[in-house]
């Protein structure tokens, strides 16, 4: 009787290993298999619709900057790319929805310095830890605009004014245009009135109505009012003159040390696969050098757009989120 249990004990043990072992192999082949699927998939990439995030609405430089993008990798991939203009929360909307997302490839976010206020300012609910920056598109000239019939032909005579009386500036609160009056307010110890006049088409708007007195624009968008002679362009806020509007003089030139260009930047949520980086990189690489994409940022207004390797769009990525926290607090924001 012993015997019998003996045996029929090793036997339930060979039967219970066996089985472990089968469901362990199983295991092992099905993370294998999913490994396999998952590797397939990135190098296949992109097999399906984009989607590009922005927190604008239509009509400003963003959204021109990503659609003239997106046409060419459209071309160049053979799938569609959606450019969805996601407003609201002060970018918070777009921004976060992208860094919760898978990271495939699929669902991406492109934005200029305003992400690195919102994320200042605390008024987004991200950090760059959140985020992978994928590729460095265009730079965007900035002008300090009024309607012409307020009679200043540039900034310093605008500033001679606001020594004197209050003026209504325009500003998209919380992002880029935010902090460039602040620090015109600071740089020429002047005071402005701001006004959230949100976007820049809604800011146009406003300047064309009378509803405020002065606001930065984006050249390519205020160059053909300045054309129209609905708008005086009072100074560009980079180091150099811009090609769009070249008899505008740099604030620089008229004694304000203020210097703003923002730059566009694709990121995906945290965690993309190096080979999803990679192969933006190569179509970044074909995109500058591609003739009908440069004509379209020159003909919008001296967009630029020159390769950088990630490396330097992860460098200046960290540099542009260190200079937005120093401004932060020299402007009290």
């Amino acid at each position: 009787m012993k015997k019998l249990l003996l045996l029929f004990s090793l036997k339930l043990v060979l039967i219970l290993a066996v089985g472990c072992s089968n469901t362990n192999n199983n295991a092992s082949t099905e993370t294998d298999a999913n490994e396999d699927t998952q590797n397939q998939d990135v190098a296949a990439y992109p097999e399906k619709d984009i989607e590009i995030y922005i927190p604008y609405s239509p009509g400003g430089d963003t959204d021109f900057s990503v659609r003239a993008m997106a046409e060419f990798f459209e071309k160049e991939w053979g799938v569609n790319i959606s450019v969805i203009n996601q407003t609201g929360g002060g970018g918070a909307v777009a921004t976060e929805s992208v860094a919760s997302a898978e990271p495939d490839g699929y669902k991406l976010f492109y934005n200029q310095q305003a992400l690195f206020i919102g994320i200042a300012t605390e008024q987004l609910d991200v950090s760059l830890d959140d985020l992978t920056p994928i590729g460095y598109f265009a730079e965007v000239g900035q002008t300090f605009a009024t309607k012409s019939d307020k009679g200043w032909d540039d900034l310093s005579d605008f500033v001679e004014s606001a020594q004197e009386d209050d003026y209504a500036y325009g500003a998209d609160f919380g992002a880029t245009t935010h902090f460039m009056g602040g620090m015109l307010a600071k740089e020429a110890d002047i005071d402005l009135d701001m006004v959230d006049g949100g976007g820049e088409s809604d800011r146009i708007a406003d300047l064309l109505g009378d509803h405020i007195d002065i606001t930065v624009l984006s050249t390519g968008g205020a160059k053909e009012y300045q054309e129209s002679g609905d708008f005086n362009l009072l100074a560009v806020l980079s180091e150099e003159r811009s090609d769009a509007v070249p008899d505008v003089p740099t604030v620089e030139e008229l004694g304000y040390d203020i210097n703003f260009t923002p730059t566009h930047i694709l990121y995906g949520p945290q965690g993309l696969d190096e080979e999803i980086l990679e192969k933006w990189d190569e179509g970044i690489k074909k995109l500058v050098e591609d003739e009908e994409y440069q004509n379209q940022l020159e003909e919008f207004g001296g967009l630029s757009h020159e390769y950088k390797d990630m490396d330097a769009v992860n460098k200046q990525v960290e540099d542009s989120m260190l200079d937005i926290e120093d401004l932060k607090t020299n402007l009290g924001f």
